[in-house]
């Protein structure tokens, strides 16, 4: 029965680890909305006003929000809400539909879009990202083939679910002569109204015969520029002026001063109109496989596309994630080779080793099929899980197997020592389990978006867990049965003689030292204090930090030129960061993005630079540190790259990879006041953090030295020439701000045909003398007759934080400087200058370690107090969990001494590999307080000597146990694997913890036990008097 059972597992182990879908992290799904909204030619001040703002208003009202984040710039306003975890998407969708609606009656009537939104899901990022380049085709044609043919594409792959295409889509630019309109006295508002009327999209009906109906199908619809330049705007002297007398038309972009750079060392040169495809995964979807699935697509789309076009993968998460798969599998063999090692070196014989060869695939095994079931996935988290169950989930079978293997020493017949051995021991494996289980119970109620996002980790620990106890006491008698008969036909080897021989020295001299202890209890007392004190004070010293960003092959950042750069200046930015990262030798390919876009503002550009493979190339942070160190020293703009972090538990709303010039972490600064006095405080601020010597680039986003030209309406002037001020700003907008004057339909999409000035027209200010408009008593007169021209300044961007005006300060640290210190200096150092009715505090990554930093201690003290009270109940005592949990504070000195000695940082892995020492470590003084309670109930004997016969009882699996969680850990802690420097603290953490702690807890825990015994038999007198 057993045996088909376990045949059962395996197959249903391996079935169920081949099905499990492969992603980056778990499937959290977060309740954010990003609405986007676009006012072409607007200032940042006005959108601030009059999109954000009455957006801002609705959504504010929406139940459950939590944090509402605008970005508003020249044109563009994105809006962040971030919800509470427990509103549906579903309800939060219609909520904002609704939100939207109310809003439009307050938004400016003349927008060309009204706003949309998009569902935000941090933990469902691009798993792959598409170049498509071209040296033939121009780039609105490049971005038709991306958008009509790649895009629809992907979007058929299995498990794909959004296809994001990044570049401007085409359209067509009539160049208008500013000095030719003037001449034939016309304005710009009915140029573009006879290019509406001569590209018209409109039903035209049917006939219907006797026999058969005729759909009317005019062409009407024009296309391209050469279709728009015949275009008849008016006549003159009886003569046509077609469009192409007025100017030049083209077909351009949408976008006009978007610039996207595609750079690969293969190819040693810079493709200019680069279209980016970025492809999302749907839920519980296997990334792996599809990224397989796009790339074989890609190979058929090079058979459709035009061999001009070059397909190639910019970026491809999957490689990040099978490399972490990989390193499981080795870490797996790795530590199985080490465990069996431990166990044969303990035990001697060869045959005995495979009960916990066995017992550790099956586990895992079985918390795959677990972890099938449950709907989880194989992910960052749910891996880590893995390797870190690898060094204990042998534990329950090592204690079966040494506790069988006594017994047969002892002269009992195999199969009788594995039954007695198995009943002895299933009170102590179940207590051992279902200690280690507690501590993890803690995170699976944590709150917030992390709760969530450690859930699955948790589980997965959990599971590792219950596999392990079910298996060592089902699965494990048998073979202890099985196999040990067969060793003992076979007599004794020198080794195993060894070995014992060995084992019996260790005894002897540890029952000399125990005798001391035992004899000088205070000193043992002593020590404990001193390890609690320790632990404490090492607690404290310790610098800490949140997540390493591991090595993801990736860098991401921005560059910020001056406030006011043009498109031109901005350009030959872009050329020039370029350069500076390609020379790098270890970057192999480059994205560069600049232009007044949805993405970035006027003045900023993006930038990712995808380096080589891992074992060819330096660390990550070394080669992000080198190309900051270069960018740093240009001039031209304030630059910088830091790496895409492997793991991320991003919050939602405002939290960024990364942030101005590659800066990572982020500090706000909000207030119900005017910006003048918030932006004065800011710089203040800034001024202050540069004070820090371990802050490195701090710089705000609000720059308020943006060139501005006030534009100031002369009214009277206006009102008596018969030109009012909407006339005036119309004209504006519709000179500057990219007017559409019609649209260009196909079957898929929709594309713009744009009316505008000549570029020579529109460069200066002294320009907008060009710039003509109707008067009803005067006919066409110059816009400087009815306003005039004042050079200003005024902010780039404007943000607002739950309708409040906000600032952001944007900051990297330097290495070895840990985020934990950098808090702490920036509170301090913005709470001597910054007053009361302003809010400071972190956001992004930098909030989110805050908010964990302060649930660590209660976590702690409630995972102590969850395993107090399951002990409780298993012991049936209120003192003896006493005895188990002395063990803690010795552990916990161990492991963060041994952090200090290697000067790590106590991250949030460290933390995770606390909580998995203190379950461990537990075992200990369980497996001595179980054999010594069965002694004493079976001998009679006092405490003094219960204790002490368990000390020497259960010395050999004490240490198997814990040496088996160390070789399990030791990889991890040597930094082993493509991950492995990030995960280091945590393999220290539970190597030195545990290395401490096999030594200190042998010697101190059965001094505790008498100690706390003796108050039990005391209490219970008492008790019994009373």
């Amino acid at each position: 029965m057993t045996v088909l059972v376990t045949v059962c597992m395996i197959l249903l182990g391996v079935s169920a680890y081949l099905k499990l879908p492969v992603s980056n992290m778990p499937n959290v799904q977060y309740p954010v909305i990003t609405i986007s909204a676009a006012y072409p030619g607007a200032s940042a001040d006005t959108i601030a006003r009059l999109v954000a703002s009455p957006i801002e208003q609705e959504v504010m009202a929406i139940q459950g929000i939590v944090s509402c984040y605008s970005t508003n710039y020249v044109g563009q306003s994105t809006i962040i809400a971030t919800f509470s975890l427990n509103r549906s998407m579903e309800g939060i969708v219609q909520d904002i539909q609704n939100a939207l609606q109310d809003a439009q009656s307050n938004l400016p009537k003349d927008m060309p879009t009204w706003p949309t939104y998009t569902k935000t899901n941090p933990s469902e990022q691009p798993i792959i990202y598409i170049s498509l380049t071209s040296e033939v085709l121009t780039a609105g044609q490049l971005y038709v083939e991306g958008a009509e043919v790649v895009q629809r594409y992907m979007q058929m792959v299995e498990g794909v679910g959004l296809v994001t295409i990044y570049g401007s889509p085409p359209a067509v630019r009539a160049k208008l002569n500013a000095d030719k309109l003037a001449y034939l006295g016309m304005s710009l508002e009915e140029v573009a109204l006879a290019i509406d009327r001569g590209n018209p999209n409109l039903p035209s009906g049917k006939l219907d015969g006797p026999t058969i109906s005729f759909t009317l199908d005019p062409n009407g619809n024009l296309y391209h520029a050469r279709q728009f330049e015949e275009i008849i705007v008016t006549y003159k002297n009886g003569a046509p002026v077609y469009l192409k007398d007025l100017g030049d038309v083209v077909d351009a972009l949408q976008e006009r001063d978007i610039a996207t750079y595609y750079w690969s060392r293969e190819s040693g040169k810079t493709t200019k109109n680069a279209i980016i495809i970025a492809v999302q995964k749907e839920a519980n979807a296997n990334t792996v496989k599809i990224s397989q699935a796009i790339q074989d697509k890609m190979k058929e789309l090079e058979t459709i596309l035009p061999r001009s076009i070059n397909l190639a993968v910019l970026y491809d998460q999957s490689i990040s994630i099978i490399a972490s798969i990989n390193e499981v599998q080795e870490t797996l063999m790795i530590a199985f080779v080490l465990v069996v090692f431990v166990i044969f070196l303990f035990l001697a014989r060869p045959i005995d080793t495979m009960v916990p060869v066995v017992a550790l695939p099956m586990s895992i095994l079985i918390t795959y099929i677990l972890m099938q079931a449950l709907g989880f996935s194989l992910d960052n988290l749910s891996l880590l899980a893995i390797i870190l169950a690898i060094g204990f989930v042998v534990d329950d079978a090592i204690v079966v197997l040494e506790n069988t293997v006594r017994h047969i020493e002892e002269g009992q017949k195999p199969l009788n020592a594995a039954l007695s051995g198995a009943k002895e021991i299933t009170g102590t494996v179940i207590s051992m389990s279902v200690s280690l289980i507690a501590v993890f119970i803690p995170l699976l109620f944590m709150p917030g978006v992390l709760g969530r996002m450690l859930r699955e980790f948790s589980v997965t620990i959990v599971l590792a867990v219950a596999a392990s106890g079910v298996v060592s006491l089902t699965l494990s008698p048998l073979m202890c049965s099985f196999f040990l008969k067969m060793e003992k036909k076979g007599g004794r080897n020198r080794l195993e003689e060894f070995i014992d021989n060995a084992m019996k020295r260790l005894l002897h001299y540890y029952g000399i030292v125990l005798k001391w202890f035992l004899r000088h209890k205070p000193v043992a007392i002593l020590l404990w204090v001193a390890c609690l004190a320790g632990t404490g004070f090492c607690a404290y010293i310790l610098p800490k930090t949140f997540l390493p960003p591991g090595d993801s092959g990736a860098l991401m950042g921005s560059f910020v030129g001056m406030n006011g750069s043009s498109p031109d200046k901005m350009k030959a930015i872009q050329v020039d960061i370029e350069k500076i990262i390609q020379s790098n030798p270890y970057v192999e390919r480059t994205y560069t993005l600049t232009g007044a876009t949805a993405a970035v503002a006027g003045n900023q550009g993006l930038l990712v630079a995808v380096l080589g493979p891992r074992d060819e190339r330096p660390d990550i942070e070394e080669i992000a540190w080198d190309i900051n160190l270069k960018l740093r020293q240009y001039i031209g703009a304030r630059a910088g790259v830091a790496p895409i972090p492997m793991i991320t538990f991003n919050t939602g709303s405002n939290s960024n990879t990364t942030g101005a010039a590659g800066t990572q972490y982020q500090f706000e600064l909000s207030a119900n006041m005017d910006l003048n006095p918030l932006y004065k405080h800011t710089i203040d601020v800034v001024e202050k953090l540069r004070e820090i010597p371990g802050l490195l680039n701090p710089m705000s986003e609000l720059d308020n030295t943006n060139a501005e030209l006030k534009v100031n309406i002369l009214r009277d002037q206006a009102s008596a020439l018969g030109v009012t001020a909407y006339d005036i700003e119309k004209a504006l907008y519709e000179v500057y701000a990219s007017y559409i004057a019609s649209y260009i339909r196909t079957s898929d999409y929709q594309y713009r045909a744009i009316v505008e000035t000549r570029d020579d027209d529109r460069r200066f200010p002294g320009d907008l003398s060009k710039l003509y408009i109707r008067s009803s008593n005067a006919g066409i007169i110059p816009i400087t007759a009815v306003a005039e021209l004042i050079p200003s300044i005024g902010p780039s961007i404007i943000k607002h934080k739950n309708q409040q005006n906000m600032t952001m300060i944007n900051f990297a640290l330097k290495p070895g400087f840990a985020l934990g210190d950098a808090t702490k200096a920036i509170q301090a150092a913005a709470s001597k200058i910054l007053p009361q009715n302003i809010i400071a505090e972190f956001s992004g990554d930098a909030a989110t370690f805050q908010q964990t930093t302060a649930d660590m201690t209660l976590l702690l003290v409630i995972a102590i107090m969850v395993m107090y009270m399951i002990l409780g109940i298993l012991y049936e005592s209120y003192i003896q969990p006493l005895t188990v949990l002395s063990t803690l504070p010795v552990a916990g000195f161990g492991g963060f001494l041994t952090l200090v000695l290697f000067n790590s940082e106590f991250s949030f892995y460290a933390f995770v590999g606390f909580f998995l020492l203190l379950g461990i470590i537990n075992k200990n003084g369980i497996m001595l307080v179980d054999f010594a309670n069965m002694h004493r109930e079976n001998e009679g004997c006092s405490h003094e000597v219960a204790i002490f016969e368990a000390a020497q009882a259960r010395l050999r699996p004490i240490l198997m146990t814990g040496f088996a969680a160390i070789m399990g850990s030791l990889p991890m802690a040597m930094g082993f694997g493509a991950d492995g420097k990030g995960r280091m603290p945590m393999g220290l953490m539970i190597v030195g913890g545990l290395v401490f702690a096999q030594c200190v807890t042998l010697l101190v825990t059965p001094v505790i036990y008498l100690y706390f015994e003796s108050m039990r038999d005391f209490f219970g007198k008492y008790i019994k008097r009373d």
